[in-house]
């Protein structure tokens, strides 16, 4: 067994005689025919994204009386249609969570069943990949540069690392570099409006959205000539060093890295 859809929306899904989907679900291509004969890839070396994908859960309800039969199912349809984590666990007891939406319940009766109800679950997942054990990585900038290894346990890259700058004093420039193992940068932003005493600055790299004290400061952030990639933030599977520089500021400044280890 690779794992089991466990529970959606906090409602523990039914655990008697399962049959689910265990794959990975699809990826989404786009390769193009060329006038030549030959075919491009968009994606080049980079890995394709999850394609729209539904996965299912066949499984029983059981209870000691058609009442509560009745009641228990009552409970599954409230979650047509609601958008919240589908959660799976895996055989070694670890948890994983993705976005998806209740497209279906459906049930098949038999009236001389009266103790167990045959459904099935159907689950259009819309995140890009399942989230797994939760990082929060503080690091103190107490030097001019500072470095931080932030690692990814998972098989797939995480993209929405969520990273919060809390400041003691005025910071004019904050800059964060990844350099890959070639020497060449692979991704930078910096944010420069400066910062008022005792304030905090918060990138969403999933969302790419950017908050100043609570405030939409977009305009303060930008990515460098040294960005190399489509999306903000890219942590692999295994160790990233990332390297942090502001200009002002002391050592009290931390920068805090908010993400979950990725799994396809």
């Amino acid at each position: 067994m690779s794992y089991q859809l466990y529970s959606f929306a906090g409602v523990l899904l039914p655990t008697a005689s399962p049959q689910e989907d265990v794959g990975t679900g699809d990826s989404k291509t786009q390769i193009i025919d060329l006038p030549n004969g030959l075919r491009f890839d968009p994606w080049g070396s980079d890995r394709a994204p999850l394609a729209k994908t539904t996965v299912t859960k066949a499984c029983k309800i059981l209870a000691a009386t058609p009442t509560a039969l009745d009641a228990a199912y009552k409970s599954y349809e409230a979650l047509r249609g609601v958008r919240d984590y589908l959660v799976r666990l895996r055989g070694d007891g670890s948890q994983e969570r993705i976005l998806a939406r209740c497209m279906q319940v459906q049930a098949q009766y038999e009236a001389r069943h009266w103790q167990f109800l045959p459904v099935t679950f159907t689950f259009e997942l819309e995140g890009p990949y399942w989230s797994g054990a939760a990082h929060n990585q503080v690091v103190t900038l107490d030097a001019i540069p500072k470095t931080v290894v932030l690692v990814n346990n998972g098989n797939i890259t995480v993209t929405d690392a969520v990273v919060r700058f809390d400041i003691g004093a005025g910071i004019p420039t904050i800059s964060l570099l990844k350099v890959g193992v070639s020497g060449v940068s692979e991704w930078q932003w910096t944010y420069n409006l400066g910062y008022p005493n005792a304030d905090n600055l918060i990138v969403n790299c999933g969302t790419r959205s950017v908050l100043h004290a609570g405030i939409n400061a977009y305009g303060g952030f930008s990515l460098t000539a040294n960005h190399k990639i489509d999306d903000w933030l890219r942590l692999p599977p295994g160790s990233t060093t990332v390297t942090i520089t502001r200009t002002g500021g002391n050592s009290t400044c931390t920068a805090t890295f908010t993400y979950n280890d990725g799994w396809a």
